[in-house]
């Protein structure tokens, strides 16, 4: 089912794909055809300069010496280019001193510096004018004749650009323009037909030089009429995309349908079966600690058998040591977790716990320093517990007499590599008397201790000045 849902999608894909592969076809079609025709303006364009050019040349010195029947070679020209709209004689500022063809105080706006930069050059150049008697802009072929430096000007319209885009003038071709060296325009539109509806524009345009003056022939397309039958072939295959993209949803839904009510069958198993082994492993856990429970208490009755004075002392530790046992068990909960306890959060709980039984009231601080998060396998962080609380308890108990002030720092610091090092520091006054080194307690960290494989020192300060132990647990292969 999956499978023919994404052949359907695939589908839908190639006739997307294609669709748009021959739009892309037909736009590269338009501007290969406006680039040819741009430059066949300009090429055609160029041409009529040349004839023009000639034109002058053969009638330059009659026209230089300034005689009547060199002014009428001005009709001459005239005549020989007839997409000429007319030839001016030009004086030295420019001034219209003869015209080809009468007109009414006839006048001709050349760009600035046009003339110097033709007189310095000697010989010919075009530019985008105004000639007001003309029509309005033109186009100027400008040749500086020999002698006193008069100007002979052939003038065109506009309609020089249509008269050469007739014949290829393609579909959606709607303006051609010619660009001056000073940045003038010399356009012409191509007007729609009347009553014709104009489809969303997407122009593109094409520039072409001329070879023998500083000008450009540009040529803009609408490229929405080359595109008119695609778009409509489009919205008949965008229309079947769709109908197989909604035929590939159904059975897509169909199939995932039938896969969630499989896939709730095996999670529902599977949780069954994780429900059965979290219950085994729960009773495997409640089993290991209550057998160090046990032996927490039967090693406390020995101890009040025998020494029965320190019995009430024996069962308060025991008490402490199975609270801190309790307290994983609180760590473990808020966790959700079976598997691991997060050191810097229960040594808080721990200190401060251990700070109202022996009650401190603020006489000694208990910090903990875990910049990091340090998780620890349950296995380890009961003989961990059990250790910082026995480090924690006699320092509380034998550091500090008679109402002394101090501190207990309890550190943890997981090493790369290494393992975990453990600290307990305080700055309590100690004796080689008062030190526990015989004690049930002092023989419960050496047991836990060879437990863990771990490797623990004991150092007191100077003058019994405060007591430094470390613990460093190596890494277990997991």
């Amino acid at each position: 089912m999956v499978g023919l849902g994404l052949a359907i999608v695939m589908l839908a894909y190639r006739v997307v794909s294609d669709s748009q592969a021959e739009r892309r076809s037909l736009e590269d079609s338009a501007r290969k055809q406006l680039l040819y025709d741009t430059e066949f303006i300009a090429r055609s364009l160029d041409a009529v300069l040349r004839v023009a050019d000639s034109a002058i040349d053969a009638r330059a010195e009659s026209l230089a010496s300034g005689t009547t029947a060199g002014r009428k070679g001005l009709a001459d020209i005239a005549i020989q280019v007839p997409e000429a709209l007319n030839a001016y004689l030009l004086g030295l500022s420019g001034e219209v001193e003869a015209s080809a063809w009468a007109r009414s105080a006839p006048s001709l706006a050349l760009p600035e510096g046009v003339l110097d930069r033709l007189r310095l050059s000697g010989g010919g150049a075009a530019a985008v004018a105004s000639a007001p008697a003309e029509g309005g802009d033109c186009l100027a072929e400008l040749k500086l004749l020999p002698g006193p430096g008069r100007v002979v000007a052939v003038l065109f319209g506009p309609n020089v650009l249509e008269g050469k885009t007739f014949l290829i003038k393609a579909s959606g071709e709607e303006q051609a323009s010619v660009l001056d060296q000073q940045g003038r325009l010399l356009e012409r539109m191509t007007p729609s037909p009347p009553g014709a509806r104009r489809p969303a524009s997407r122009m593109i345009a094409s520039e072409s030089s001329l070879g023998s003056r500083a000008l450009l022939v540009r040529m803009s397309m609408d490229l929405a009429p080359a595109l008119a039958g695609w778009a409509k072939d489009f919205l008949w295959q965008t229309f079947l995309s769709l109908a197989l993209l909604a035929l590939s949803g159904g059975l897509l839904a169909y199939s995932l349908i039938s896969r969630r009510e499989a896939a709730k069958s095996q999670t529902l198993e599977k949780e069954l079966q994780a429900r059965e082994l979290l219950f085994h492993e729960i009773n495997h856990r409640v089993k290991n600690n209550l057998s160090v429970v046990q032996s927490l208490i039967s090693l406390g009755a020995r101890r009040a058998k025998e020494e029965p004075e320190s019995a009430e002392a024996t069962l308060m530790a025991a008490s402490e040591r199975i609270r801190s046992m309790t307290m994983l068990h609180e760590q473990l909960y808020k966790r959700r977790s079976l598997e691991s306890v997060e050191l810097g959060a229960y040594f808080e709980d721990l200190t401060e716990a251990i700070s109202e039984s022996y009650s401190t009231d603020g006489r000694v601080r208990i910090e903990v320093e875990s910049g990091e998060r340090i998780l620890v396998d349950l296995n380890e962080a009961v003989p961990i517990a059990l250790i910082v609380t026995e480090l924690v308890t006699n320092s509380c108990k034998y550091a500090f007499p008679a109402g002394a002030r101090g501190r207990i720092v309890v550190a943890a610091k997981a090493i790369e590599a290494i393992g975990l090092e453990l600290r307990v520091e305080d700055d309590g006054c100690w004796t080689e008397e008062s030190a526990p080194i015989e004690g049930f307690g002092t023989v419960l960290i050496s047991s836990l201790v060879e437990q863990l494989g771990a490797r623990l020192e004991r150092s007191l300060g100077s003058a019994g000045h405060g007591m430094k132990v470390g613990l460093w647990i190596p890494d277990r292969p997991k």
